[in-house]
């Protein structure tokens, strides 16, 4: 009996140690799926906010708003540069939410890189709704540092064509000036625009410095640039002809009266883009 006992509390020792072996092993598995689950998740979530980034890249900005409001749905990384994606991609398809939470990113990152060209966004809404007060104010906040070359470029243009509208000509000719610098894409139109308010100041020779500069090889300018050629180096000649670009620029259009070139107007001149 003695014996039994003995057997007994033997076979349920070797028991309870398989047991426990089984119940370490199954948590040791269990860690390993777990980690394995959350490695694929990872994986997951990186990839979607790349195709986030993608179709925000290609202008495709529904689908980028659609993908970076998933990504936000899940927990991951990269959530305050999703929220700022999220806020421009639905801005930029006609969601005026967007505004209001682009405006809420630069309040609670206002150190965020992405913070500075916020605003350049901001403005460039402003100033496709032809409200160029506003723009100007948004452009003046913007961190140039912040932004690429084709953007500063594209900002001192939009800023300047701002202040024209505004009247404010010298801070218009101070950025149309940095525009040239860039030789690139706004290289004419900062031209033109510079040469019309050096001919409205009677600064004929400037005017035509400026305007020379984009006479070869612009067909969209050439019109413009032989016009001034002919009557801005006279200094008071009455322009008693009609004058309308054939690209749709107007510079003034009159009613068979003379106009004196200071009495050209900005009125008459086409948006920007």
């Amino acid at each position: 009996m003695i014996q039994l006992d003995g057997l007994l509390r033997s076979y349920l020792k070797s028991k309870t140690l398989y047991m426990r072996r089984i119940l370490i092993f199954s948590f040791v598995l269990a860690a390993i799926n777990l980690s394995a689950q959350q490695a694929l998740s990872d994986e997951g979530l990186a990839s979607l906010y790349t195709q986030a980034k993608e179709s925000y890249d290609q202008e495709s900005y529904q689908s980028a708003s659609r993908l970076f409001q998933y990504y936000l749905d899940q927990p991951g990384p990269h959530l305050v540069e999703a929220q700022y994606y999220l806020a421009i991609s639905k801005l930029k398809s006609k969601d005026e939410s967007g505004l209001k939470e682009i405006r809420q990113f630069i309040t609670e990152e206002p150190q965020h890189p992405l913070a500075g060209g916020a605003y350049f966004i901001i403005g460039n809404h402003f100033f496709a709704q032809k409200d160029y007060e506003t723009a100007a104010d948004y452009y003046e906040l913007v961190q140039r540092k912040q932004l690429g070359v084709k953007d500063q470029e594209e900002l001192l243009f939009k800023w300047g064509y701002a202040y024209l509208e505004l009247e404010e000509e010298a801070n218009a000719k101070s950025n149309f000036d940095q525009v040239i610098d860039y030789r690139g894409k706004y290289l004419e139109s900062a031209s033109y625009y510079l040469g019309v308010i050096y001919f409205k100041e009677k600064n004929y020779s400037e005017a035509l410095a400026v305007l020379e500069s984009i006479d070869n090889g612009s067909p969209e300018y050439g019109d413009q640039v032989s016009f001034f050629g002919e009557v801005g180096m006279y200094g008071d000649i009455a322009i008693t002809r009609w004058l309308s670009w054939r690209t749709g620029y107007v510079l003034f259009w009159g009613t068979g009266l003379a106009l004196p070139a200071e009495n050209l107007s900005l009125a008459g001149f086409p948006p920007a883009t």
